[in-house]
């Protein structure tokens, strides 16, 4: 058994296993309590049989805190377990005084009853590292977070140079000269100009006013 993987992680766990933890911690008090009470005297569960009860709550609590696989059919037959045996020792404690009916059982068997109705709710809520249906491994659900992606491997979109980019590339490359590559940039810009006029935004005559500035 690995003990050094138990650690007490709250905030990570989820409310099925709060409850579960609680359930655990709380049956445990109980104990300490009195389940026999007969008013001139009490005894609390430690001392009686229902300290094996509490060992229907050790597994749930000892899956909690490994954060681990929760194989939920044991975990209800554990609660559901505590559930009834408890129900049986307080109708045990039951009796006939004078043609009434008295229950000697004490507060600490109705506590832990309590705590075993709530670890049932806590089992079937409960979401370790893995969560599945018994012999179903397709079933299970990761709740592992994936690893995020290094920026180096994130594909980025490539960036379309531009007709006057490509022309100043070719006239730093000395493909063009001088004189081509400004003859080259006027056209590009009067290509500009008729897109501009044909599309409405210059009129005519702001058109042939920017060409002749070219000129």
């Amino acid at each position: 058994m690995d003990y050094k993987s138990i650690k007490f992680d709250w905030a990570n766990w989820n409310i099925g296993g709060r409850i579960i933890f609680v359930s655990a911690c709380v049956a445990a008090l109980s104990m300490l309590m009195p389940w026999f009470d007969m008013g001139i005297g009490t005894r609390p569960g430690i001392f009686m049989w229902t300290i094996l009860l509490l060992g229907l709550h050790l597994y749930p609590a000892f899956v909690v805190l490994k954060n681990t696989v929760l194989d939920k059919t044991i975990g209800l037959a554990c609660s559901i377990a505590a559930v009834l045996a408890t129900l049986y020792f307080i109708k045990s404690m039951s009796t006939e005084v004078f043609g009434s009916s008295v229950s000697f059982a004490g507060i600490g068997a109705k506590i832990f009853l309590l705590a075993s109705i709530a670890l049932i709710a806590g089992v079937v809520k409960y979401v370790g590292e893995f969560t599945y249906a018994p012999h179903d491994e397709e079933t299970r659900v990761s709740t592992v977070r994936p690893t995020p992606l290094e920026p180096s491997t994130i594909r980025q979109p490539q960036r379309t140079e531009t007709p006057a980019e490509k022309l100043k590339a070719a006239l730093d490359a000395g493909v063009l000269s001088q004189e081509e590559y400004t003859a080259k940039r006027k056209e590009l810009e009067v290509t500009k100009l008729k897109d501009a006029l044909n599309a409405g935004v210059l009129n005519q005559e702001e058109y042939e006013a920017k060409v002749a500035a070219l000129i």
